[in-house]
């Protein structure tokens, strides 16, 4: 039988679907999934196990949208649309589904697209990741935790560092179908870090949900650096994050941005906070183009989705 029901396509396992796939007008392409996982393959296992268990009635849709966005969680789930039209696209009209993961387990799903292999289903995939810096001291036994981009490598007698994702994004370079994209290598972090970093006037940002509003709105008004901190209240991370700042041989201009940017990610929780912004970012486009307020997409986004669109 054939279908576009994507509750069939969840029930039934991979091993009974053929897809059917169309990535130039006039061509059809076949992909075969029960062929993609090898049964002597302890990875491959591991990865049809992972992918059946995820396939519900929703994420079976992958199986019928013309191109994918992986993402991380939530946030990016809720955002992209929004973030789509302030760039004049639309991600309804061009077929194109954004896939949460829920984590980091990009891996499990490209090697059902992965056009290498002529069984594979021939989309063209994007996966959004965080740059996420880490560092950890140079002793034994010692786990890499979370910095902040104004931090990294500023310490390498004592520290060791790396960036989230360095090996996919190489992988991938110049894949015919797949591509990573993340922060940028100086100045990322997250996903929330960005939008603050990419709109450091913006006030459509400071939703309800972000728990220090006053703070970073009295920050928001302040172009001198001190003056900013000068309205931060007194807290270990904060000491953490302006002792960094004023370390770093960054720009003022940077430094302000990833002042307001280290802040802000530190009161938002993300799924709240992306489902107030969504509505907000949306309220704003719908106003006259005189009345709105500017809004910048983070461009590693604006780069992804370019880039997914041609």
């Amino acid at each position: 039988m054939t279908s576009h029901s994507t509750q069939i396509a969840s029930a039934v396992k991979l091993d009974d679907l053929i897809c059917l796939t169309s990535p130039v007008l006039g061509q059809i392409h076949v992909g075969y999934p029960r062929v993609i996982y090898k049964e002597d393959d302890v990875d491959d296992v591991t990865s049809k196990l992972y992918v059946q268990r995820f396939l519900d009635a929703t994420k079976a849709d992958m199986f019928f949208a013309n191109r994918l966005i992986f993402v991380e969680g939530v946030a990016e789930e809720l955002l992209l649309p929004v973030f789509a039209r302030y760039l004049n696209k639309n991600l309804t009209d061009e077929h194109v589904l954004v896939v949460n993961m829920g984590g980091r387990y990009f891996n499990h799903f490209l090697k059902l697209f992965d056009t290498n292999n002529p069984y594979t289903i021939n989309k063209k995939i994007v996966c959004l990741t965080d740059i996420d810096p880490c560092r950890k001291k140079n002793e034994p036994d010692e786990d890499y935790e979370a910095c902040y981009p104004y931090e990294y490598n500023i310490d390498t007698a004592n520290y060791d560092y790396k960036h989230h994702a360095d090996t996919e994004v190489a992988q991938y370079a110049a894949h015919p179908n797949i591509r990573f994209y993340r922060q940028d290598v100086t100045y990322g972090k997250t996903l929330e870090y960005d939008i603050m970093r990419e709109n450091p006037d913006c006030e459509l940002l400071l939703t309800n949900s972000v728990s220090n509003l006053k703070e970073i709105k009295a920050m928001m008004a302040e172009q001198d650096m001190n003056k900013m901190m000068s309205k931060m209240r007194n807290s270990e991370a904060n000491t953490r994050i302006k002792t960094s700042i004023g370390a770093s041989k960054w720009t003022d201009e940077e430094k302000r941005k990833a002042l307001l940017a280290s802040r802000y990610l530190n009161s938002v929780s993300k799924g709240s906070n992306a489902l107030e912004l969504n509505v907000v970012l949306m309220a704003n486009l719908d106003k006259p183009v005189a009345d709105r307020k500017e809004f910048h997409v983070p461009q590693y986004i604006v780069d992804a989705l370019t880039w997914l669109l041609s």
